[in-house]
């Protein structure tokens, strides 16, 4: 019961990082969530995933829950009590802003894709052990972190 509560909330916070934009096709978002619905067996937390749906967001207010609606900026707190996390897969999405600051929060990071994007700035000292980064084809500055020189040339490729 307590691993099922636990990968409930998991998925809840997995779900949490779906980010939809206003411009998206929300029919063919909805038709993928559906059927990731149907491969779990608590949906308690998705009751509101039904269709039709002509707009999975009202401006930036979602409308099922456990999505968030935004224009593609991280916060700088995207990952707050995120602490079971190990992957953030979030590249080829065309998010803007900088690396959130959240992620540092993360002990059990181990895989973090952030390539091709528009992200700037500086990246973070990010600490977490067998971390596998990539930055590449973005709009970043500044050395790359220490703490990060074991990773492959290629995860920063692209990097102005």
């Amino acid at each position: 019961m307590a691993y099922t509560l636990r990968k409930s909330f998991f998925v809840f916070f997995a779900l949490l990082l779906c980010a939809i934009t206003a411009l998206s096709d929300d029919e063919t978002y909805a038709k993928i969530l559906i059927k990731f619905k149907s491969s779990i067996s608590n949906t308690t937390m998705q009751n509101s995933w039904i269709e039709p749906v002509e707009n999975l967001c009202s401006g930036y207010k979602p409308i099922w829950t456990g999505l968030v609606c935004d224009n593609g900026t991280f916060t700088d707190d995207a990952f707050s009590g995120m602490k079971s996390m190990r992957k953030v897969v979030l590249g080829f999405n065309e998010h803007v802003g900088k690396i959130p600051m959240s992620l540092l929060e993360l002990p059990r990071l181990v895989n973090l894709q952030l390539q091709n994007n528009q992200i700037e700035g500086r990246i973070p000292d990010l600490w977490q052990k067998n971390l596998i980064v990539n930055f590449a084809n973005n709009k970043l500055e500044g050395p790359i972190p220490s703490t990060l020189s074991s990773q492959s040339a290629s995860s920063f490729s692209g990097k102005s």
